[in-house]
């Protein structure tokens, strides 16, 4: 049954005015996304996003997840729709746009790469939470702007086109299921920070830098913390051989001679 919004309503005491109850999103027959501080009374389980998963900043960013926690999150509410019969699932959320932003962009997740809803479809669905949602900003340092944003409709598309092409599926029995593993021994920034975007064409990373004969080198702050691991070219190409990478179009400044690339077969274009 839909869990009625009565059970979230909050009092101060006996005979209190009962406050604002938080917002329900149906996103399944029985997975809620709850808007907003509550008990979640009447609930089989519960996923509170801001504790499940977590999302590292560069600058003013704030979202979307990653691959990784939008598998995982898939994951869960299959789990506990297939063990749970009967039960409600409430996925809770914190009601700033930004939250509710990843959260909308996690349920939308659920319905495309799960179930295969398209954009639109999942649009109507979650319509409430869209009116909610802060766009998603570029990882600019100057924190007096958000530069463009990228809306949660844009973010549903991206994987929508992903798993109609077979880039990517969350679904167990296909080929080209994703390897959650893989990804995040990649996508590590102490491993080189490489993301597959298009399968045997196209590969993002960081670029490497001219270290003196040193695979790594880490770089910590003035208080002696760490801050990052930057990696030679020669670390990076045994790597990209492995993904028989053929070129490397090196978009930032150059920080190292191309040639350890050429001698691991890699060509090189500014």
């Amino acid at each position: 049954p839909f869990p009625s919004q009565n059970m979230f309503a909050l009092a101060s005491g006996v005979g209190a005015r009962r406050e604002c109850a938080p917002e329900m999103h149906r996103v399944d027959e029985r997975v809620f996304v709850v808007v907003g501080e509550c008990d979640c009374e009447g609930f089989a389980s519960t996923f509170v996003i801001g504790s499940e998963l977590r999302y590292d900043a560069f600058a003013n960013d704030f979202g979307p997840y990653n691959l990784a926690s939008t598998y995982t999150f898939c994951r869960f509410i299959d789990n506990f729709l297939d063990t749970n019969v009967d039960g409600n699932l409430a996925v809770v959320t914190s009601d700033d746009p930004e939250s509710v932003a990843n959260a909308a962009f996690l349920a939308g997740a659920y319905l495309i790469m799960i179930h295969g809803v398209d954009p639109e479809a999942t649009a109507l669905e979650l319509g409430g939470l869209l009116d909610s949602a802060a766009g998603f900003c570029d990882v600019t340092p100057d924190r007096s702007t958000k530069g463009f944003l990228l809306s949660v409709r844009d973010c549903w598309a991206g994987l929508f086109q992903a798993r109609s092409l077979r880039w990517v599926s969350f679904t167990a029995d296909d080929d080209t299921h994703f390897d959650i593993e893989s990804y995040l021994q990649l996508d590590d920034p102490l491993n080189g920070d490489m993301h597959v975007i298009v399968p045997d064409k196209l590969i993002a990373m960081r670029g490497p830098k001219d270290l003196g004969g040193r695979d790594f080198s880490d770089t910590c702050f003035d208080d002696g913390t760490f801050r990052c691991r930057d990696f030679s070219p020669t670390y990076m190409a045994d790597i990209l051989n492995q993904f028989d990478v053929q070129a490397v179009v090196r978009l930032n400044e150059p920080c190292y001679d191309p040639r350890e690339f050429h001698e691991h077969g890699i060509a090189v274009a500014d």
